[in-house]
C-alpha cells in the first residue's frame, strides 16, 4: 500500500501569497487556478492515477514572512468525507503560546494523524526554543509524528538561521521519543541530513520536492530545466544515502508535495536507469519500493495498512 505522507491542501487564490495574483489577466487567473489549486478531489484524481492508497492532506502557517496561512478546520473538513482515504496534519507556530493546545484539539477532537508542515523558517521561530517543548509533548503523548520543514525558505522576510538543520538536530537529541519526519530530506543540505538520519533513531525524511532527474519531471515550477544536468541533485544523495554501509537504508518516506504524483513515483522507479548511463552503481530495487509501501508504517501508526 502506497502512502502519500506529505499532499498539500489548499484553494487558489485563498492559500497563496497575494503577491501571485497581482496584476492577473483572468485567463491567467484561471489557469494558475487549475495548475496549483489543490482540493480533496483533485487530490483523489491525482492519486487514482498514480496508484496512490492512502494521503495526508497538510497545509501551512507562514503568515508571519510568507503571506499564507491554511486553517486547520478546513484541511479536517476536506479530509473527513473521504476517511479511510484522505488524513490529515495541522500547522501551527510550534512557539506560539496556544499552539500545544490546537494540536490537542485537532488530534483529539478533529482525527488528526500528524503535525505539519511545520516551518520555522516560514515562522521566524526556532526549534530548539523552549517555547516550543509543549507542543513537543503533545506530539509524543499521542505518538504523532511531526513533518518538519528546516531547508531554506523562498521568501525574503524569513531568517535563514531558523531554517537550519542544527536546531533540528538539538530537537531531536532533547525529545528522542519525537517522531520527526524532515521534509524534502532538508533540500539542499542532503549530506548533513543524511548524518543526521544516522544518529537519530527518531529521525526519517520525505523525499518530497527533489527533482526527478535528467529533465524528467516538471517540478514544482513547471516545464523542464533550462539546463540539462547529468548527475542531477535527485540522484546524488539517494544514492549517498544508500551506499553508506551505517545507513538504516527504511529511513526515507515517499511524498508528493505539491507535484504530480504520478510524475513523482515514475522519477524514483526510474532512478537507476539514470544511474546505469552514468556509470553509477545502483540503488536496490527493493529499498525504492519500500519508501513507496513499507517505511511509512512505523511512522504514522494511526493509518491502518
Amino acid at each position: 500500500m502506497i502512502l502519500d505522507c506529505h499532499l498539500h491542501w489548499r484553494r487558489w487564490p485563498d492559500h497563496f501569497p497575494q503577491v501571485q495574483t497581482k496584476g492577473m489577466t483572468e485567463e491567467q487567473f484561471n489557469q494558475a487556478k487549475a495548475r496549483s489549486e489543490r482540493t480533496a478531489e483533485r487530490a483523489l484524481k491525482d492519486m487514482g492515477e498514480a496508484g496512490v492508497d492512502k494521503g495526508i492532506l497538510v497545509g501551512l502557517k507562514s503568515g508571519r514572512t510568507h503571506g499564507v496561512e491554511v486553517p486547520n478546520e478546513l484541511i479536517a473538513e476536506a479530509a473527513k468525507p473521504h476517511a479511510g482515504k484522505l488524513y490529515w496534519g495541522p500547522a501551527v507556530y510550534l512557539n506560539d503560546h496556544g499552539a500545544a493546545d490546537e494540536l490537542e484539539h485537532c488530534i483529539r477532537d478533529l482525527g488528526a494523524v500528524a503535525i505539519g508542515e511545520l516551518s520555522p523558517g516560514y515562522g521566524n521561530y526556532s526549534l530548539a526554543d523552549p517555547a516550543c517543548s509543549p507542543a513537543y509533548e503533545v506530539a509524543i503523548a499521542y505518538d504523532i509524528p511531526m513533518l518538519i520543514h528546516a531547508g531554506p525558505v523562498g521568501t525574503a522576510k524569513s531568517y535563514l538561521k531558523y531554517a537550519n538543520l542544527d536546531d533540528l538536530d538539538e530537537m531531536c537529541v532533547n525529545f528522542p521519543k519525537l517522531k520527526v519526519v524532515l521534509c524534502h530530506m532538508g533540500e539542499p543540505r542532503y549530506h548533513e541530513a543524511a548524518n543526521l538520519l544516522s544518529r537519530h533513531a527518531n529521525l526519517y525524511a520525505d523525499v518530497s520536492m527533489m527533482p526527478l532527474g535528467g529533465g524528467v519531471g516538471t517540478g514544482p515550477g513547471g516545464g523542464k530545466p533550462t539546463v540539462f544536468h547529468p548527475f542531477p541533485h535527485l540522484d546524488e544523495p539517494i544514492l549517498y544515502w544508500f551506499s553508506m554501509p551505517s545507513r538504516n537504508p527504511n529511513k526515507l518516506l515517499w511524498a508528493s508535495d505539491v507535484q504530480n504524483p504520478k510524475e513523482s513515483i515514475e522519477g524514483f522507479r526510474g532512478i537507476n536507469g539514470r544511474l546505469k548511463k552514468m556509470g553509477y552503481p545502483t540503488i536496490p530495487e527493493e529499498s525504492i519500493e519500500r519508501m513507496f509501501h513499507e517505511n511509512w508504517k512505523p511512522v504514522f501508526t494511526k493509518i491502518k495498512a
